[in-house]
């Protein structure tokens, strides 16, 4: 009976020991991918946001301030072969290039703007994020249109 208790105790230190390493090499790992995530998200004036279109052009990634959590974005890309003026135009650091123009319109414009006027074609995905990009968050329920979905049989 003694054996088998000190099999049960060299078990648990034997399990303990490699949750340990285990641990202890997933936080080094962590820690190397949130570097790596940084260092390649920041830029030259240090500010921590990169953009990078993905294989279809239209899906962006935006890194966050840690750098280890990634959020997806869809922004609107205005075909500039009909409009070169448009509003959605972004610069190569993904950045509004007339940013003015929606900063200047008070809230109630640019819901009537954006479900009435130039961004009424926009899908959902691409009101949010441009109303994200623009600190609008709170006309998000004004301006994208409930979805219903049928029920499922």
């Amino acid at each position: 009976m003694e054996a088998d208790l000190w099999d049960f105790q060299d078990f648990w230190r034997i399990q303990t020991e490699f949750m340990q390493a285990q641990w202890k090499a997933f936080a080094g790992q962590t820690k190397e991918l949130t570097e790596s995530a940084t260092k390649s998200a920041t830029n030259d004036e240090g500010v921590n946001l990169s953009s990078q279109k993905s294989l279809t052009g239209v899906t962006k990634w935006i890194v966050t301030g840690l750098g280890s959590l990634y959020e997806m974005k869809h922004f609107y890309e205005p075909d500039l072969t009909s409009n070169p003026d448009s509003p959605f135009i972004r610069d190569g650091n993904n950045k509004l290039v007339r940013r003015s123009y929606w900063m200047d319109m008070d809230d109630r414009t640019l819901v009537m703007v954006m479900t009435k006027g130039i961004g009424a074609h926009l899908t959902n995905d691409e009101k949010r994020a441009h109303l994200a990009d623009l600190r609008r968050e709170h006309l998000i329920d004004q301006v994208c249109v409930q979805e219903i979905l049928p029920p499922e049989k």
